[in-house]
C-alpha cells in the first residue's frame, strides 16, 4: 500500500494524469466552492463535522474516537456505490490536507487504489488560485459587444477560442438573467474561471462577452477584468427583429414569479404606464411585444455604448459572424506574436 502525496502545483500541471478527483470534505463545505470536476466523497456530513469540532474542543482524543467511527460508516456506505476501478489514478484532498483525506486514502490504497493526497488541501488550492488573479494576466481577449439580443452569447458558444463567463456564473448578465438554479459563490466562480483558462496557451487570444465586473451576485476577479478592458473590442450590430426574436426564445418559459421580480427591479427606472403596458402583453403571452418593449423603452436606453470599439460586424448570419470573428482574433494572434518578437529583439 502506498500513498504519494503531491503539490496542489503539481496537480494542476498534470490535472489530465487524474480523473478521479475526491474531495472528502462535507457537502456544505463542497456546496460553498471545491476543486472543478471532483465529486464530493464525504468523510463526515455537516452534523458529524460540526459535532466532532465541538467535541475536539473538549478532548480531542474521544473527538478523534467518534470521527473515525463516522468516517468508517460513511466510507462503507460510500464504497456501496464507488464505481471506479483502480486503474484509474485517484487525487484526494480535504480542507487542510490532514485526517479527513488520510483517513480515506488509506482505505483506498488498502484496496489498490493508486493515490494521490494533496498537500495542503483545499486551502492550499484556494492560495493558488488567489496567487495567481493578484498578479497581471499574460493572456490577452478579444471582446463581442452589443446591446442586448445582438446574439453574442450564441457566437461564444459555438467558438472554439473562447470562455463563456455567463455560463460559469450560471446567470445570463441582465436583470431578466437569473437561472432557475443557483449562482455559484464568487470563489467558486474563480475556481472555474482560473481552469477554463488553463485550457489556452498565453499567446492565444481568447474570445469574451464584454460584461460588467459583476454578473448577477459573483465579480470577476480584478486583474481578469483589467486584462479585459484592453481587449480589443468588437460591436455586434443586429437588426431589431432579430434581437426581439432572440430574446423570446431565450427568455421561453420564464416563470411569472420570475418575471415580475425582474421586472420589479426596473420599475424604478421606467414610468408606470410603460411598466403596465409590458405587464399586460406579458400577462396576454404576446412575448414579441414584450421584447420589443423591453429593448426599445428599457435595455437600449440603459446601454451605454462602448467609446472604444475597435471594428463593427454587420450580424446578418450566425455562421458569417463567426467567420469574421475568427480572422479577427488570428489576426490579434498574429499582432501579438510579431509585437513580442519585437521587444525580445529590442532587448537583444
Amino acid at each position: 500500500m502506498q500513498i504519494k502525496e503531491i503539490s496542489v502545483s503539481h496537480y494542476l500541471q498534470n490535472i489530465d494524469d487524474f480523473p478521479l478527483l475526491l474531495d472528502v470534505r462535507s457537502p456544505i463545505e463542497y456546496q460553498k466552492s471545491h476543486i472543478p470536476q471532483s465529486i464530493n466523497l464525504y468523510a463526515l456530513d455537516d452534523k458529524e463535522r460540526a459535532e466532532v469540532g465541538k467535541l475536539h474542543a473538549r478532548t480531542a482524543f474521544e473527538a478523534k474516537l467518534l470521527g473515525a467511527s463516522f468516517i468508517c460508516k460513511n466510507l462503507s456506505n460510500h464504497l456501496k456505490n464507488f464505481n471506479h476501478t483502480p486503474a484509474k489514478k485517484v487525487a484526494i484532498y480535504c480542507a487542510k490536507g490532514q485526517m479527513r483525506s488520510y483517513s480515506i486514502s488509506t482505505v483506498l490504497a488498502a484496496i489498490g487504489f493508486r493515490v494521490y493526497r494533496i498537500i495542503g488541501g483545499y486551502k492550499a488550492y484556494r492560495q493558488e488560485i488567489l496567487k495567481f488573479f493578484s498578479t497581471p494576466l499574460k493572456h490577452s481577449f478579444v471582446l463581442l459587444d452589443g446591446p442586448t439580443g445582438s446574439g453574442k452569447s450564441e457566437i461564444i458558444k459555438e467558438f472554439k477560442q473562447s470562455i463563456n463567463l455567463e455560463e460559469l456564473a450560471n446567470h445570463k448578465g441582465s436583470v431578466f438573467g437569473a437561472l432557475q438554479t443557483p449562482q455559484p459563490s464568487t470563489a467558486q466562480f474563480e475556481n472555474l474561471l482560473f481552469h477554463e483558462l488553463l485550457r489556452f496557451n498565453e499567446d492565444e487570444p481568447i474570445l469574451l462577452e464584454a460584461e460588467s465586473k459583476n454578473i448577477g451576485k459573483v465579480t470577476i476577479p480584478t486583474s481578469f477584468y483589467d486584462e479585459m478592458k484592453k481587449g480589443y473590442r468588437i460591436y455586434l450590430k443586429t437588426p431589431l427583429k432579430d434581437r426581439v426574436n432572440r430574446i423570446v426564445n431565450e427568455y421561453e418559459g420564464i416563470s411569472n414569479e420570475q418575471f415580475f421580480s425582474s421586472l420589479k427591479k426596473i420599475s424604478r427606472y421606467i414610468s408606470k404606464e410603460l411598466y403596465d403596458e409590458i405587464a399586460l402583453s406579458f400577462n396576454e403571452k404576446n412575448f414579441h411585444k414584450t421584447a420589443d418593449l423591453l429593448l426599445e423603452k428599457y435595455y437600449d436606453k440603459a446601454y451605454k455604448k462602448p467609446k472604444k470599439i475597435d471594428e463593427i460586424i454587420e450580424s446578418k448570419t450566425m455562421a458569417k459572424s463567426i467567420n469574421e470573428i475568427e480572422i479577427i482574433v488570428k489576426r490579434e494572434k498574429q499582432s501579438k506574436t510579431t509585437a513580442y518578437f519585437a521587444s525580445e529583439k529590442q532587448a537583444f
